[in-house]
C-alpha cells in the first residue's frame, strides 16, 4: 500500500486543448475547399483535400505517458452542400508544365 501510494503521489496529468476558430470554405471551380485555421491541406492524389493539424507534444524530462485521450468537443456543421476539391499532387516551382488533373472517381461516386 504505502509503495502504491509514493508511486501515485509522483503521478501528474497534462492537459492541453487545442482550439480551431475561424474556418472558411474556399470557391475553387466548381469545388470548394473547406479550410481550417493552422491547418493544412492533404489527401491521397485525386481524393477529397481535407485540412489537418499536426500536433507534438513534450513531455517533462525523465516522464513518461501512460495513457493519452482525445476528447474532440464543440462540433459545428457547415450548412450547404460541397464538392471538396480532389488533392493535387505538388510540384517544384520550375515546373511550368501543366499536369494532369487527378481525381479519383471511384472515391467520389462512394
Amino acid at each position: 500500500m504505502m509503495l502504491f501510494a509514493s508511486v501515485m503521489s509522483f503521478a501528474q496529468i497534462i492537459e492541453k486543448t487545442y482550439l480551431i476558430e475561424k474556418q472558411d470554405v474556399k470557391s475553387i471551380g466548381d469545388y470548394h475547399q473547406i479550410e481550417l485555421e493552422g491547418c493544412m491541406q492533404s489527401a491521397l492524389a485525386g481524393q477529397p483535400s481535407l485540412p489537418w493539424h499536426s500536433l507534438a507534444l513534450l513531455l517533462p524530462e525523465g516522464t513518461k505517458a501512460q495513457s493519452m485521450e482525445v476528447e474532440m468537443t464543440e462540433f459545428q456543421e457547415l450548412e450547404g452542400e460541397f464538392e471538396l476539391y480532389p488533392y493535387q499532387p505538388s510540384r517544384t516551382y520550375n515546373d511550368v508544365e501543366r499536369k494532369t488533373f487527378y481525381k479519383d472517381e471511384a472515391v467520389y461516386s462512394s
